[in-house]
């Protein structure tokens, strides 16, 4: 089961690297470029394997072709915070217990346009494994998905991304739950199956 957890109980570690920089020599790939869109960052992001926290770097932007990192100005972060949870003997017993945290920079203007995304990442928080069960968690920021959601204003876009999420629990049978979400420039990730938001981010001001 998937509840909303607390930004304020995040480590002061996990804290540190959602409000990292990552500058333009760490990318890893360049997606498929649509309109003047572009995806820089990795696509496929391992975040739990098998019961363990997975240390990585990974992180996402939806922004121009070629634009330099320095000229940005990014105004809101917002953070997700999941906490998801598994009981047994009538929800007597945690067998799984796990804290993921997605954030984006969002609102970025380049020259002074645009509602840009900078910096999506999902990172572990924690997690904890009993009675045999494991738990897997993956990230995937599809490029083909990305859009300008102000269509209207194609030099004045707004960035859009997809974000799934599949969260596959093990015991005797494997289970998997994949949660399908839109990143948006705007600052709100929407849930693609019911239009609305997850739950409420905690809103950090970077101004």
């Amino acid at each position: 089961m998937i509840t909303p957890g607390s930004y304020d109980e995040l480590s002061p570690e996990t804290r540190e690297l959602l409000a990292r920089d990552f500058a333009p020599y760490d990318k890893i790939d360049t997606g498929t470029i649509i309109n003047i869109l572009t995806f820089i960052g990795t696509t496929l992001v391992k975040v739990i394997k098998g019961g363990q926290i997975v240390n990585h770097n990974a992180y996402g932007c939806v922004w121009p072709k070629d634009a330099d990192w320095t000229q940005f100005t990014w105004k809101k972060q917002a953070i997700y915070v999941f906490n998801y949870k598994k009981t047994i003997m009538f929800g007597s017993l945690t067998a799984v217990d796990a804290v993921i945290a997605v954030s984006f920079k969002y609102d970025g203007q380049y020259d002074g346009k645009g509602k840009f995304l900078g910096n999506i990442q999902v990172v572990a928080e924690k997690c904890m494994t009993a009675f045999s069960h494991s738990i897997s968690v993956t990230a995937e920021l599809p490029p083909s998905s990305m859009e300008n959601l102000s269509p209207q204003t194609p030099q004045n876009p707004v960035a859009g991304i997809d974000l799934n999420l599949s969260w596959l629990v093990s015991y005797m049978f494997p289970s998997m739950s994949v949660y399908k979400y839109q990143i948006q420039g705007f600052g709100r990730m929407i849930d693609r199956y019911t239009g609305q938001e997850p739950f409420k981010p905690t809103i950090i001001d970077l101004k």
